[in-house]
């Protein structure tokens, strides 16, 4: 015996889409996440900075001693004389801060030689006392 279907039923498997009410979770849920994570990686980044900078500075402190010791006095960053100890440099000075990349690496900030000029002024040996990534100015 054949049974009959009825015309709302057919052969086609249902259709299965999401509901309004389930992408609304789900884009609640992901922005929830996104709120609580955002400010944990903005922390995380900031500590990686200064942890590179703290490292940065150490190795400055060290190269600079190492040039105190190696010519006994501590390099010249001004065409200034001054025999204070106590001078100020300013490393946002462009002309400091290109002296002070000559003294301590015994290269231009491009990385390229001293002039036979430059090497006699800022690193009579031409010894490198560290080396300066270009990102960090």
């Amino acid at each position: 015996m054949r049974t009959q279907r009825h015309s709302l039923c057919s052969n086609a498997a249902p259709r299965r889409a999401f509901t309004l009410i389930e992408i609304l979770a789900v884009v609640a849920i992901i922005g929830l996440l996104s709120a609580i994570l955002i400010p944990a990686i903005t922390s995380v980044m900031r500590s990686a900075k200064k942890t590179v900078s703290q490292g940065n500075f150490a190795q400055w402190a060290s190269a600079i001693a190492s040039y105190k010791t190696t010519y006994g006095y501590y390099q010249p960053l001004t065409d200034a004389n001054s025999d204070n100890d106590d001078t100020y440099y300013d490393l946002d000075q462009a002309d400091q801060l290109k002296n002070f990349i000559r003294c301590l690496s015994a290269k231009n900030m491009d990385g390229t030689a001293l002039t036979p000029e430059e090497i006699k002024k800022y690193n009579e040996r031409s010894r490198g006392f560290c080396t300066f990534d270009s990102s960090v100015f």
